[in-house]
């Protein structure tokens, strides 16, 4: 570094500034925005620190066609492989019928969305579940048709490890209940590095 640009970094700072390698103006002041920007100071290392997390994972399972009879059981779907090296949270989890359902406390179907360790093929637990009953625990009432029907988080924050994955699938309980053609959508967040 020569002795000029050390005294014009010495007096004036960070004077430019890149997005996505593209210098942008010059201004007195730098804003960091956004849900998933954090800034801290730093000043052992005499710097200030800017933490961008990363976006939201969407994983989507589209059930192509309603239940032929009322006691059909779904196998279970891979809705993810594995987290890689970090983990990840359940920020939510939904269904989206192509059509109606009435909700009963017997006849009913449970919709539910497991963790399995990879290396051991094993559910290791449930991360979250809708049960078509009209009232209660997890229970998820009548469905419109397109309209999003949601599931219960039962993960309570817990982190998905780097080996395990999501799966899905619709049990029946009862004489079951005929369940539409739609779309599961689970978002999850990753750890920030």
């Amino acid at each position: 570094m020569s002795i000029l640009n050390w005294i014009d970094t010495l007096f004036f700072g960070v004077r430019r500034v890149f997005a996505a390698g593209v210098e942008v103006p010059e201004r007195p002041a730098i804003n960091f925005a956004g849900g998933g920007v954090t800034v801290s100071d730093d000043p052992a290392n005499n710097r200030t620190t800017v933490t961008v997390a990363p976006g939201d994972m969407l994983f989507y399972y589209h059930k192509t066609d309603d239940d032929a009879l009322d006691s059909d059981d779904t196998r279970e779907i891979v809705i993810s492989g594995p987290f890689g090296t970090s983990n990840a949270t359940l920020v939510g989890a939904s269904f989206i019928p192509s059509g109606l359902l009435a909700a009963h406390a017997t006849n009913y179907a449970e919709l539910e969305l497991s963790v399995r360790d990879v290396d051991e093929g094993v559910v290791v637990r449930v991360a979250a579940t809708g049960l078509t009953i009209p009232s209660g625990t997890n229970a998820t009432g009548n469905w419109a048709g397109f309209v999003p029907v949601p599931l219960t988080d039962l993960t309570s924050g817990a982190p998905f490890g780097p080996r395990e994955a999501l799966s899905f699938r619709i049990n029946k309980y009862g004489s079951g209940v005929p369940v539409p053609a739609g779309t599961l959508v689970v978002v999850c967040r990753p750890a920030a590095a």
